[in-house]
């Protein structure tokens, strides 16, 4: 066996952070003990009780706001809950409208938002560019492009070839970080079901019943596997560039152009097969994509070039709850990954994940470049905080947390790396899971939890509507 093979490409990924801006405390628990604890010097140096139930309250306050868990503080996971039974109280859980409607101007993809603001709406923009849009965030200023493709081979290829296409997709990833406009790129892994055509006679429900049935038995074999890769830039970031371009939605297009070609030109290396196509999707492309993951009958509605006709609408009604939203005919559940393997993982090690067969699945992966200069900043200070606390837990008489030593050897592999690749991305990784029950969404999850033991799932509870922003097919994901 050559040292090739002996030594494959892997990678590491570091834990959950348990360092803050002092010690394991983030800013605003440091603000918030430090103020109550200013409080309660200055009530024993003007001589005052101390021991009063308001004071007891306000120590109790100061306490729970040291506590942390997988890296955020008891008051962030109390914001969470108080945020979904604010929106469970308003009527913000429940939904009923059209998520792209069209104007003689751009189409309107309205998401739901956060409680008090109803929903979020993004401009569907047509490009200079025939037969391409882009997603426009007014509130940000950014604008996204949605490329469809399809993976090449993966189990039946060398474990070489499998590596290489690794190496290359790192390679990727620093390259688009010396690009200050780009904001983030997202990923997603999608195994829906395949759209087909088949003609009905009006009012043959004995047609449409075996169809549905047909369907239902051999989902293993009518599913696809396609790739949804999204682009965000920065419009405030490339002013001049926008401005070269003419302006408008013309110098957003030469942008999104711009930063488009050098990713297409890699995507190849990395696994992308470019024979079967890159498309830069359309409007009607954008609607199909998002009809096809809440319509349990989009796979008979959409055309042979992936587009959803203009007369047939996107119209969904969303049911909120606290691990799960119902929307239109789909039950949907997103696990956020917040645990990775441990150990050095080779590549290929989600295959299992992404390429199911037996349930509607969204595997979406968010990265956001960081340039060099931020990134060692980031790195050094955390690990400044991991000295810090490894010295008091030394002069306490106690043993280092293994969670703490894994991290403080991640950060260190990290600023090493750093010197040769120029750049850090932050990412996260979200699982989607789609079902046409309740009860099945239920097994589904089970299923894959329970398999992919080397990694840990949150449920995101009360964060599902958020969660299922970051699924549709809109690069939102880690926004």
């Amino acid at each position: 066996m050559s040292a090739k093979t002996t030594h494959r490409f892997t990678a590491t990924f570091s834990p959950v952070s348990n360092t803050g801006v002092l010690l394991w405390l983030q800013k605003h628990q440091v603000i918030i003990i430090g103020g109550i604890v200013s409080y309660m010097m200055l009530i024993l140096l003007i001589g005052a009780p101390l021991w009063t139930p308001p004071h007891i309250i306000l120590m109790g306050i100061a306490g729970l706001s040291a506590v942390t868990i997988k890296g955020r503080s008891l008051i962030q996971l109390a914001a969470i809950r108080l945020g979904f039974a604010l929106r469970s109280v308003t009527g913000q859980t429940r939904w009923t409208l059209n998520p792209l409607s069209q104007d003689e101007i751009v189409g309107l993809i309205d998401l739901p938002g956060a409680a008090g603001q109803r929903l979020k709406p993004l401009e569907v923009v047509n490009t200079q560019f025939k037969g391409a849009s882009f997603l426009y965030d007014k509130e940000n200023s950014q604008a996204t492009a949605i490329l469809r493709c399809m993976g090449k081979p993966f189990v039946f290829t060398s474990t070489d070839t499998q590596d290489e296409r690794a190496r290359q997709f790192s390679h990727m990833l620093s390259q688009l970080s010396e690009y200050p406009d780009i904001v983030r790129l997202t990923i997603q892994s999608r195994s829906l079901m395949t759209p087909f055509h088949v003609e009905i006679a009006d009012n043959n429900e004995f047609a449409a019943d075996e169809i549905r049935d047909m369907v239902a038995e051999n989902m293993r074999v009518i599913m696809s596997h396609d790739m949804i890769i999204s682009l965000t830039v920065s419009q405030d970031k490339a002013k001049n560039l926008v401005k070269n371009y003419g302006g408008g939605v013309a110098g957003i297009s030469g942008l999104l152009k711009d930063r488009l070609i050098p990713l297409v030109n890699m995507l190849e290396q990395a696994g992308i097969d470019s024979q079967a196509g890159i498309v830069w999707e359309n409007t009607a492309q954008i609607r199909a994509m998002m009809k096809l993951m809440s319509d349990a009958t989009a796979y008979g509605t959409i055309n042979e070039r992936l587009e959803l006709d203009d007369d047939v609408p996107v119209a969904s009604n969303y049911r909120e709850y606290m691990d799960y939203v119902h929307v239109g005919d789909t039950y949907a559940r997103t696990l956020w990954v917040d645990k990775w393997p441990s150990d050095p993982a080779t590549v290929g090690f989600l295959h299992q994940l992404t390429s199911v067969r037996d349930a509607q699945i969204v595997f979406t992966q968010a990265f956001k470049p960081k340039p060099e200069n931020k990134a060692r900043r980031a790195l050094n200070a955390r690990k400044d905080e991991l000295e810090r606390i490894k010295r008091l837990n030394k002069n306490m008489g106690r043993n280092d947390d293994p969670r703490l030593i894994l991290e403080d050897d991640e950060v260190d592999k990290r600023l090493t790396e750093l010197v040769v690749h120029k750049a850090e991305v932050d990412f996260q990784g979200f699982v989607t899971i789609l079902a046409p029950s309740k009860l099945l969404l239920d097994e589904t999850t089970r299923n894959i939890i329970t398999s992919m033991t080397f990694m840990h799932f949150d449920r995101m509870h009360g964060q599902q509507y958020a969660a299922w922003v970051s699924a549709l097919p809109l690069g939102q994901a880690g926004r």
